[in-house]
């Protein structure tokens, strides 16, 4: 009995820390994906910084679930068939939602920087499908609806391993 009530409190105690608030998922039901780009593998790109490469990586989930995250070139590249991990289900930030509109792929996660009275906000971006096997994000949105250009291209590799899409957000569209 004392293990379930700590069991308990310690979900209660992670729900308040990373509280999402989810009134920034506004595409609420329309979520999912039909074919129209592959999501069989990871979408990545190379950035360079300070002499220093990483690798930004997303994977798209047929259930219409999100995860963006970035991991050194290093890493990424002695992988080469298998997927990068997914680290940190339980928490919140990199973790989001997406829909397909026409060629148009749009985003919305949690963003880690953008808090406000203990709830993370909720970002968006627009990606081009430019052939099932490239994106072209275009578009930031930042809550509130300040939108920022982008160019940034993202190519795609089939991985074996991909990881599912179990994460702390379910909580929040599966009520």
């Amino acid at each position: 009995m004392i293990t379930i009530l700590l069991l308990l409190s310690t979900d209660k105690c992670q729900r308040d820390r990373f509280a999402v608030d989810p009134s920034g998922f506004t595409y609420q039901g329309l979520y999912g994906h039909n074919g129209e780009f592959r999501i069989d593998g990871v979408y990545y790109n190379y950035y360079y910084s300070g002499g220093h490469s990483t690798v930004t990586f997303e994977y798209f989930f047929q259930d219409g679930t999100y995860f963006r995250n970035t991991i050194d070139a290093n890493i990424f590249n002695s992988r080469l068939f298998n997927c990068p991990e997914i680290l940190g289900r339980d928490i919140p930030w990199g973790w989001g939602k997406y829909m397909v509109e026409g060629n148009v792929v749009k985003i919305q996660k949690v963003n880690p920087h953008a808090s406000w009275p203990g709830k993370f906000r909720v970002d968006e971006s627009w990606a081009t499908i430019i052939n099932d096997s490239t994106l072209h994000f275009f578009k930031y949105i930042a809550r509130g609806g300040k939108a920022q250009p982008m160019d940034v291209t993202y190519h795609f590799r089939q991985c074996i391993n991909k990881p599912d899409s179990t994460n702390v957000l379910m909580r929040y569209f599966n009520q």
